[in-house]
């Protein structure tokens, strides 16, 4: 089996390093990948299929994977249990949300798009995104708020565009979860803005062979507010069912 991480919007492969850190003594070298960055694709097809291509070169077209993706990197990884049902063995699903986008919403993700078309991306998150990113606790955390901001620089403005238009146009992926019948796992902060407990309730509903944690004291990016908490949770599943 092997192992591989999908980041978030406006994020890269440094939103996963402390679970790596955590679980790199118990893995196969070479059995893990954590992916850099989404790529800056327009669709949610597109970017699975650019991820799967990538997954199958490294380790073979026969490569059977788990899935571990955080908010839009969650997204993804629905997308490509839906392109590739046979290979997607089992999924972590943290901080992220199977149903399709409002218009309501996407409404507003162009205007944060031209937004930081304005005042810079790094801007726009350090100013405006954040609170809604992280607990009050987390955003108490100077190196916290950085490592956010850079992370939102490196993606950069015509990324974070590409991928406002694929998350806008992404398909509802509950069906997709209720034909998945491998192992699962739901992992989310309980004081989330942008995937609150009521979306990890429609998970599981789709996912009941799925254990569902909830974090207190934590936002939307769990896996650098609680990575403590969400690494030990992520060995106990995949050492449960033999996904080490």
């Amino acid at each position: 089996m092997k192992l591989l991480f999908l980041p978030g919007l406006m994020c890269d492969r440094r939103l996963f390093e402390p679970l790596i850190d955590h679980l790199e003594a118990g893995i196969e070298s070479g059995s893990m990948y954590n992916y850099p960055m989404l790529p800056g694709e327009d669709s949610m097809q597109s970017i699975a299929e650019s991820v799967l291509q990538q997954a199958f070169h490294m380790w073979g077209p026969e490569a059977d994977l788990t899935i571990v993706g955080l908010s839009m990197g969650g997204i993804a990884a629905m997308e490509c249990a839906r392109l590739y049902p046979q290979r997607v063995k089992a999924l972590a699903l943290l901080d992220t949300n199977a149903m399709d986008e409002t218009r309501d919403v996407s409404d507003r993700r162009t205007q944060m798009v031209d937004r930081a078309g304005r005042i810079g991306i790094g801007s726009m998150v350090k100013h405006e995104l954040l609170p809604n990113l992280l607990h009050p606790k987390g955003l108490e955390n100077e190196q916290l708020r950085e490592l956010m901001v850079s992370m939102a620089e490196e993606s950069g403005l015509r990324r974070y565009g590409r991928h406002a238009a694929a998350l806008a146009g992404r398909p509802d992926y509950s069906e997709v979860l209720r034909k998945f019948d491998g192992p699962a796992v739901i992992i989310a902060g309980a004081d989330d803005a942008l995937c609150p407990p009521p979306r990890q309730h429609h998970l599981q509903s789709c996912l009941p062979q799925a254990d569902l944690h909830f974090l207190g004291e934590c936002g939307h990016i769990s896996t650098l507010e609680k990575p403590v908490s969400v690494g030990r949770l992520l060995e106990l599943w995949l050492r449960e069912n033999d996904l080490f």
